[in-house]
Order: structure tokens, then sequence, then C-alpha cells
């Protein structure tokens, strides 16, 4: 699901809802996925998101330096 351009809108037991394009959250609002998404991927994606891996010579082994990446489908919520 990961790289989704869109949100799926589906229906669950006669409820609109709205997934995550990066993960399998659900909510019956964009903007409920939207506030989930700043919440926690988001958050993770500014912190490096993961542990610190060493080479060989056990020497941290850089990242590049990331930007955030915000899913297309989260870009223009709450502008409509």
């Amino acid at each position: 699901m990961e790289g989704e351009e869109q949100l799926q809108m589906f229906l669950w037991r006669g409820q609109t809802r709205y997934r995550c394009p990066s993960c399998t959250f659900d909510g019956p609002t964009e903007l409920d996925v939207l506030r989930h998404w700043q919440g926690t991927h988001q958050v993770a994606a500014a912190l490096g998101g993961g542990p610190t891996l060493f080479d060989a010579e056990d020497r941290p082994i850089e990242k590049p330096k990331q930007e955030i990446y915000v899913p297309p489908a989260l870009r223009n919520i709450g502008s409509r």
C-alpha cells in the first residue's frame, strides 16, 4: 500500500471511510487521515525513521539528507 497516490475511499458497514496512503489506518473523514499522517508518518520521516547502522570499521553509516515526503493524496486536504 505504501506509495499510493490517493486516499482510498471505501464503505464499511454503510459508512464512508478513508485509508491512509502510507499504511492501513482508516478514518471517517479525510481530515482524520491527515491528522493521523501528521502525528505518525511525518514525525517518523523527520527523525530519520530507523536505527543507526554501522559499517565494517564500526563507523556510523551516514544517510543522505532526506526530505519529508508528503503523499500527493494528503497535500491539498483542507484547501477545498
